[in-house]
């Protein structure tokens, strides 16, 4: 996906192997692009993806995770969930948040069919 025409509000897709989420483009920096699903299962805590600027979810091998800085090494990519109790966004561990398909990228068009499309779905708003 050419990520250089993206404006912050735009309405896009996240796909991961076969799944697809409607996202919206929430902030655009030239170290990342933020994406936050439109919306999420009923127990789901809402969670948004802080890209790599090429529109790919970071990926970490995980045996490097005890021999590298995370924080330092990924910056402010990564998954971040909305916790209450501390009032705001969190992210608790640089993992990256995937179906079984791998990690999220960020692609072209929302003609796809979205898996999101669930009456049991709420909006993502917290």
């Amino acid at each position: 996906m050419d990520t250089k025409n993206l404006v912050v509000g735009q309405k896009i897709l996240m796909k991961s192997g076969d799944q697809f989420k409607e996202a919206t483009v929430t902030e655009i920096t030239e170290k990342c692009i933020e994406a936050k699903p439109l919306l999420f299962g009923e127990n789901e805590r809402p969670w948004m993806i802080r890209f790599q600027t090429n529109g790919k979810q970071f990926t970490l091998d995980p045996r490097l995770r005890h021999q590298i800085n995370c924080t330092e090494y990924l910056g402010n990519l990564g998954v971040y969930e909305w916790i209450p109790a501390f009032g705001g966004w969190w992210r608790e561990d640089p993992r990256p948040l995937c179906t079984e398909f791998g990690p999220w990228e960020l692609v072209e068009g929302l003609g796809a069919q979205c898996t999101c499309r669930n009456p049991n779905l709420r909006d993502s708003n917290p």
